[in-house]
């Protein structure tokens, strides 16, 4: 739900600007949608099942037994994310105006993407949209990085927080989003030194009881099996926060004003002077805290672009939200946990045997223990005391909640040709291969929508180094050769504003996850046959230490051949 806007005092609406009441109204929509595609409070809930946390807000009454998690679910994603991370997008940078490839350019984009990990910070947005729905990848600068040349990051962004247009579809035709964060005043106050003068920190304060402890957050009670009571609240306590919540707003405005054409070159020949221009011909950008606008003005990135990019586990048919992959076995997995905490819970009930003594027996039912090696007088002629044990259950009613995990596996994906255990029979290592790659449908699919993802994070990067690299700097990047030095040259004043001179386009098959297990099988296979190098060949299959593992290859085959030559000349 969307976090309303709360006063610093009681009725001062003087301190609330109109832009930050339209951004709250914003704000909300946005929440609204995803509130409807997910559910109230999914983000929250969806916390708690990844870290194996209780989300019951009350117990209902007491209880020993234990609750039996089985996260085989959240494994099931972490394995689907290191599948689809497990790429290295290839980029072609051509220039519109000569037509040739800058190959400088490239290695210096792949040298900048490795050095802010964005393969790494890829594989958290892709866990976001596997249990969330939607992943978030955000493209900033750090202009004070490199000893003041700036350097580019990259970070996966909580959903909680993103609040895009609600009439966005799988286009990506937005016309504004928000992105909420939380600072600390002194972070407010040294990027917006005075427009932020008049903000305090907001500390929270929690009362305490003699009973309740920190007031409103439940009873407090001692460790052991009666640590849960029924029927009172859970503990909700909440550490104190004095951070302060920063919107950034990036929006599409389309106001005009009246044109300025002084000291502004026109083309040639009749042309009719323009009475009206845009304000904003590449955006606006708001940063508001609290009811104050901070800033106010351009929207710093590149062609109008926002800084984020969104990754999808599941196509969005129905706006930019789309359904969560864990939605679609959850309720499984939440029904064998049920089954086998009742089988835990009956195994144990149902292993204690219940004694029987005949009341002639003498024996004081308070004072027997039942205990092994028990020595017990019964009167004379009367029943021995006999301990008898319930039925065992069926056993099927165990197998119940493996059954369902399988069911599970099999609609996320991970069949048993996946595993490598394709089905019975003889098959050639071709059939098996097929079978094999074939059992990754899902995969393939989710790493179709991450290869248009990762294709306009990449134009965003590489047209963000265009305009903001404006001082020449060096990077070593491997080749065949070893790493060398590449040297990125900064575009002149003319073409800064227009990074769109480059044409950037990722090669899908350096994403898709089908290709990167065809191309381990093949590499080895054009090593054999003398088509790829071994340098090359390791350096494909990113092999650790690929160069001097090639130089050593290399010069043992030197000496080698020399010795061949020695032997022939004998």
């Amino acid at each position: 739900m969307a976090t309303v806007f709360t006063l610093r005092k009681s009725g001062d609406q003087a301190d609330i600007s109109p832009l930050s009441r339209q951004i709250s109204e914003w704000e909300k929509l946005a929440a609204e949608q995803r509130d409807r595609v997910l559910g109230q409070n999914y983000l929250h809930d969806i916390e708690q099942f990844f870290t194996l946390s209780d989300s019951s807000d009350a117990n209902t009454s007491p209880t020993f037994r234990p609750s039996i998690k089985i996260p085989e679910l959240q494994t099931l994603m972490l394995y689907e994310a290191n599948d689809l991370s497990e790429s290295s997008p290839r980029v072609y940078i051509t220039n519109q105006n000569t037509g040739a490839q800058e190959e400088d350019r490239e290695k210096s984009f792949q040298a900048e993407w490795r050095r802010s990990r964005v393969n790494y910070h890829a594989m958290f947005a892709m866990l976001w949209s596997l249990f969330g729905g939607l992943g978030v990848l955000q493209l900033g600068l750090n202009p004070d990085a490199r000893g003041g040349r700036g350097a580019l990051w990259a970070k996966a962004r909580n959903p909680i927080s993103y609040f895009p247009d609600p009439t966005t579809d799988y286009d990506l035709e937005r016309s504004y989003e928000i992105l909420a964060d939380w600072m600390h005043l002194d972070e407010i106050r040294k990027r917006w030194p005075l427009t932020s003068a008049g903000l305090r920190a907001q500390g929270v304060t929690q009362p305490r009881s003699a009973l309740l402890g920190p007031a409103g957050t439940g009873l407090t009670m001692p460790d052991g099996p009666m640590s849960s009571v029924g029927g009172l609240p859970a503990n909700r306590a909440t550490p104190s926060d004095t951070r302060l919540r920063v919107r950034y707003c990036y929006c599409l405005d389309y106001t005009r004003m009246a044109a300025k054409i002084d000291n502004k070159q026109l083309p040639s020949g009749p042309i009719t002077t323009p009475d009206l221009e845009w304000k904003y011909p590449n955006g606006r950008l708001i940063v508001e805290c609290n009811g104050r606008i901070l800033s106010d003005g351009d929207n710093p990135w590149p062609l109008g672009m926002f800084p984020t990019v969104p990754f999808w586990s599941m196509p969005p048919l129905f706006g930019i939200w789309g359904v969560p992959a864990v939605r679609y076995s959850i309720t499984l997995q939440n029904v064998a946990e049920r089954l086998m905490t009742g089988v835990f819970e009956n195994a144990v009930r149902l292993n204690n045997g219940v004694w029987f003594i005949h009341s002639n027996t003498g024996i004081d039912a308070e004072a027997f223990g039942g205990i092994p090696g028990e020595v017990c007088v019964i009167n004379p002629q009367s029943a021995v005391p006999q301990c008898v044990f319930p039925q065992q259950m069926p056993a099927h009613f165990t197998q119940i909640p493996t059954a369902l995990l399988d069911r599970q596996k099999a609609l996320q994906g991970f069949t048993p040709a996946r595993s490598g255990s394709p089905g019975a029979g003889n098959l050639s290592p071709e059939l098996y291969d097929e079978s094999v790659l074939r059992s990754q449908g899902l995969t393939q699919l989710r790493g179709r929508l991450g290869a248009v993802s990762f294709q306009m994070f990449s134009e965003l990067w590489f047209y963000t180094m265009c305009r903001f690299f404006t001082q020449s700097r060096t990077n070593l990047v491997p080749t065949d050769e070893g790493r060398k030095p590449v040297e990125w040259k900064p575009l002149d004043h003319l073409m800064q504003g227009r990074p769109d001179a480059f044409d950037v386009e990722v090669d899908e098959a350096s994403i898709q996850p089908l290709s990167q297990t065809v191309l381990r099988k093949m590499v080895p296979e054009l090593m054999k046959s003398k088509v790829l190098s071994v340098r090359r060949g390791l350096n494909m299959l990113n092999f650790p230490h690929a160069e001097e593992v090639a130089r050593e290859h290399e010069q043992e085959m030197s000496l080698e051949a020399l010795s061949r030559a020695k032997g022939v000349r004998r």
